[in-house]
């Protein structure tokens, strides 16, 4: 699994070398927003990606732009902060 400034999260096969799959992370402007970090969970059934305030969960068995938001912080629209 690999990530980069500007491009999806990608999958990639380790027998062959060829990519298997992409998952996308998109911002309120319908931006691509490129993770920081990524891992795998325990069971390899999920991506935990790491992006600005927030981790995208995505199921491996459904590539594309298909993800769980976890926010990390509170925002300013906040009404508790």
């Amino acid at each position: 699994i690999t990530t980069s400034k500007d491009h999806p999260i990608h999958l990639w096969d380790v027998s062959s070398g060829s990519m298997r799959c992409s998952y996308s992370g998109y911002d309120h402007m319908d931006e691509l927003e490129s993770a920081i970090c990524v891992s795998f969970n325990l069971s390899g059934s999920r991506i935990y990606a790491g992006s600005n305030r927030m981790i995208r969960c995505f199921d491996v068995s459904q590539p594309g732009r298909n993800y769980t938001s976890i926010p990390t912080c509170r925002t300013r629209r906040s009404v508790d902060g």
